[in-house]
């Protein structure tokens, strides 16, 4: 089986220049929001989800940095269970996700949810940690770059999703 990951992708391409395809929701918590607790630091090295074999980017040597290593490992933090999302590049995953109907998806953010970005370099991957006071907070990290980062949108701001 032949793997594909995301290549380097800049924290200033991904916050002003990159338009937003859509956003999938990790399910679980689309009608449980109050039990949802947003990670807005960086997980520590020895969070099972982000190094180690649970991860599969980081088992197969593409780990943090990483965009998709880092939304994999927030998503298994997440549901407490391995999730049925791409192993590719960012650019690929909300398309598998549709095509395989796992996740609920659309342009509306929400908790927990993968926002999904394309762009002829490998796209970007980021989870949505927090939606208040018209601002979505999502939490990320950069193949070559920021091991984990916060950006911001509004949640008026149509290349964020909404």
């Amino acid at each position: 089986m032949k793997f594909r990951f995301t290549k380097r992708v800049s924290a200033v391409v991904v916050t002003v220049a990159i338009l937003f395809t859509s956003v999938f929701s990790v399910s679980i918590f689309a009608n449980a929001a109050t039990t949802f607790s947003p990670r807005l630091s960086a997980p520590a090295s020895t969070n099972k989800y982000y190094y180690s074999d649970l991860n599969v980017f980081y088992k197969y040597g593409y780990g943090m940095p990483n965009c998709t290593a880092y939304a994999y490992g927030r998503a298994y933090e997440i549901l407490k269970t391995e999730p049925k999302l791409s192993w590719g590049n960012a650019e690929d995953w909300y398309g598998y996700n549709k095509s395989n109907g796992y996740y609920s998806y659309g342009k509306t953010p929400k908790l927990g949810a993968i926002a999904c970005w394309s762009h002829s370099y490998g796209g970007h991957v980021a989870v949505v940690e927090k939606i208040e006071n018209g601002q979505i907070t999502f939490s990320n990290s950069a193949w070559g770059g920021n091991n984990f980062y916060l950006t911001y949108a509004s949640t008026s701001d149509s290349s964020a999703g909404h």
